[in-house]
């Protein structure tokens, strides 16, 4: 906890895992109802940042933005193989490594363009990460 203007709030670090655990339920639902269209409704934007486009943000990362504000939350791909859920609120932020999670490996792969289902952008990251 921090003390700001003469009260407590409570920092996004010992926040994130309550809002991840809130997000990956949804996620879930979305899983088991393996519906497409639904899916795409349920988040706000897909895209890539650029290597060094924020201050000491040298690797770059497809994000997929869940909710924009305070508090914001996103999925980050980084290029390295690494998954992590990253929570804002207000000049403080947290970041969870998901990067074993098999929803955000399925979030990724609703992204993949090409509907043959033969690529699959998710054994991209599982070849990066080193996972078994």
């Amino acid at each position: 906890m921090s003390k700001q203007a003469g009260t407590y709030t409570v920092e996004c670090k010992d926040r994130i895992k309550g809002h991840w655990k809130d997000t990956r339920k949804s996620l879930l639902k979305l899983y088991k109802a393996n519906n497409y269209e639904r899916f795409h409704e349920y988040g706000l934007h897909f895209d890539y940042v650029d290597p060094h486009t924020f201050d000491n943000q040298p690797i770059g990362y497809y994000r997929y933005l869940l909710s924009w504000g305070g508090p914001a939350d996103e999925l980050r791909y980084l290029d390295t193989g690494v998954i992590q859920y990253n929570f804002q609120d207000w000049f403080d932020g947290a970041v969870l490594d998901i990067t074993k999670d098999y929803l955000a490996l399925w979030v990724l792969d609703q992204f993949a363009f090409d509907l043959s289902g033969l690529f699959k952008p998710s054994n991209i990251w599982v070849e990066r990460a080193g996972i078994k």
